[in-house]
């Protein structure tokens, strides 16, 4: 998350610790992407619809997690290593802005131009949104 540039955040880390938080990101991208499986299928199971609920509820969900990291990074000192592996890791690995893509071709290829204009550009607003909210949740704690 070099983005941040947070000065408290920042380490000159060994190669031993390099390899050590590539290995925690890769594992927490794991447990992420087996978590987005389980609860797409979750939701896909007790909602039946061609609109992609599962994948627009987890990626909203993800944006405000990392917004909530992030805030904790900003606000209480959560560490580059703690946000690397929860932000990128899990987070990236439960979010799939990839596969909502893909939905939207697919609400397109039905011609569900109103649920497609719903997903795509209200899911991104949405999710913006949440992200602020997180930061703002961890500012108020």
């Amino acid at each position: 998350m070099n983005l941040l540039r947070l000065p408290h955040l920042v380490h000159s880390p060994s190669p031993t610790h390099n390899l050590v938080l590539a290995v925690s990101v890769a594992v927490a991208g794991a447990l992420g992407a087996l978590a987005r499986n389980l609860l797409n299928d979750a939701m896909a199971h007790r909602v039946r619809s061609d609109f992609p609920y599962g994948i627009l509820t987890i990626n909203l969900a993800g944006s405000f997690a990392l917004g909530l990291l992030t805030g904790m990074a900003l606000y209480h000192g959560l560490s580059t290593d703690a946000l690397l592996i929860a932000g990128t890791g899990v987070c990236g690995g439960f979010t799939t802005w990839s596969t909502s893509i893909w939905e939207t071709l697919q609400l397109l290829r039905l011609r569900l131009f109103a649920q497609t204009a719903l997903h795509t550009l209200g899911g991104v607003a949405i999710a913006v949104g949440l992200a602020a909210a997180g930061i703002a949740l961890a500012g108020l704690a």
